[in-house]
């Protein structure tokens, strides 16, 4: 990328960002989830957290996650590299994604009854049915690959 089309692009950024608060408020164009989304001369565009951060920061990791936990918010301070894992417990602190109806006891619940009923298919269509969640989602969960950081 050229210095030239990299000055370019960073105004065309900027012109979208409310600077005037703590975060950084995206005003331009948002996805269904509520992040911004910036068009970077990419065929689908990329979210606007993660331009900040490539811009800012440098691009450092692929989960790029709001530490001010606002997802219009594009303040290089405020948003941090991690792992999927860490993004997942972010949005089941939040009460965001698809963990939002599960507390930590339904977590437990859910390992619990899917194991006594010794993992029959049904049970898990029962349980997603029961939280409101998906059967593969329940499955994972219960395997122990879905939120780990619940005990």
């Amino acid at each position: 990328m050229t210095k030239t089309t990299l000055v370019i692009l960073l105004s065309s950024f900027m012109s979208n960002v409310d600077t005037s608060g703590d975060c950084w408020a995206w005003t331009g164009p948002t996805n269904g989830s509520g992040y911004g989304t910036f068009q970077d001369g990419s065929p689908k565009g990329v979210g606007a957290h993660r331009f900040s951060h490539s811009i800012f920061v440098g691009n450092s990791g692929s989960v790029i996650r709001h530490s001010c936990r606002n997802r219009a918010c594009v303040k290089p301070t405020h948003l941090v590299t991690g792992t999927q894992s860490q993004n997942m417990q972010d949005k089941f602190l939040d009460g965001t994604g698809n963990t939002q109806k599960l507390t930590h006891d339904d977590v437990r619940a859910i390992r619990r009854d899917f194991i006594r009923y010794n993992q029959r298919r049904s049970n898990a269509h029962e349980l997603a049915e029961h939280y409101g969640i998906g059967h593969k989602y329940v499955a994972k969960i219960a395997e122990g690959k879905a939120l780990t950081y619940v005990n």
